[in-house]
């Protein structure tokens, strides 16, 4: 947005994989973000820089959920759907922005400066650029491809837990906004017995998610090391009695199914190859996992 606005001349063209997200506020379905995303503190810092963009903070903390220490919590995906709305609200009719989704880049020319760009339907095509800059994640293609090139060094460090998300319904026992930690005397204990940690976490609409933190090293890597969604809703009711309300038998099996995701961050010898025009931005360029950020 910011960039749009200082160069009336430039025109930025977006290939998402992902399709068009839903705007959890407009909708009346419980899950547009999906059971397996969770929040973020929206932190004084963070709030300064959402006020360079007029009506950017209103608009995320209208789908916050307020905490009792007065944070904001805000679902990853429901943020980035604000930030789109924001985008296109503003830009959309100007001739200078196009948002491709469900496509990617599967492929880069630096030297021709051309990507290849796949859709939905496998079809390819190759697009010219004159500024290329990877946004595109922690397992970012456009690092990846330069790391093989060796434009770029890249050291990759692996943390000995992986996470789990799931988003809970409202609970009658629970005060929205509620923050839970689990176990309470984590830290007093000793690390081989440290297998699962985490926090129910506040959730906009007065819901709330369960993350799960759990070793790499257990042979079951649910969360407690549970199979079933009894024993699921049993090991969850005694870290919080208060949880009474859980998702569908459905949707604990597929979140049990579900393989967890790995936590790392990484070390980069530098985060633009000028050469190339080519620059990485976000988790593209210095990923790293939610405790080690703050």
């Amino acid at each position: 947005i910011l960039y749009l606005r200082c160069d009336e001349t430039c025109k930025i063209i977006i290939y998402e994989k992902l399709e068009r997200p839903s705007r959890y506020i407009d909708s009346q379905d419980e899950n547009v973000a999906g059971n397996y995303a969770f929040g973020f503190g929206v932190s004084s810092r963070a709030q300064r820089v959402l006020r360079k963009v007029p009506n950017l903070l209103e608009s995320v903390k209208q789908i916050s959920q307020k905490t009792k220490f007065s944070s904001q919590f805000v679902n990853r995906r429901e943020f980035c759907a604000e930030l789109l709305h924001e985008l296109e609200r503003e830009f959309a009719n100007s001739g200078r922005l196009q948002i491709h989704f469900e496509e990617s880049i599967t492929d880069l020319d630096p030297s021709g400066r051309k990507v290849e760009v796949t859709d939905k339907c496998n079809a390819i095509r190759t697009v010219p650029y004159s500024l290329l800059i990877g946004a595109d994640g922690a397992n970012s293609l456009v690092r990846s491809k330069l790391v093989e090139r060796g434009d770029i060094q890249c050291e990759r460090f692996y943390c000995d837990q992986a996470w789990k998300a799931l988003q809970l319904p409202k609970q009658s026992d629970l005060v929205p906004g509620t923050f839970l930690r689990y176990p309470k005397n984590l830290f007093r204990r000793p690390r081989h017995l440290r297998k699962d940690n985490g926090a129910i976490l506040p959730r906009f609409k007065d819901r709330f998610y369960f993350l799960n933190f759990r070793s790499i090293h257990c042979k079951n890597p649910n969360p407690f090391g549970v199979n079933t969604p009894a024993e699921f809703k049993e090991a969850l009711r005694k870290i919080e009695p208060r949880i009474t309300n859980f998702p569908s038998d459905e949707i604990l099996e597929e979140f049990l199914a579900q393989r967890p995701r790995l936590q790392s961050h990484m070390k980069l010898d530098k985060h633009a190859v000028e050469d190339h025009r080519i620059a990485l931005l976000g988790d593209a360029a210095n990923g790293m996992y939610s405790m080690l950020g703050q």
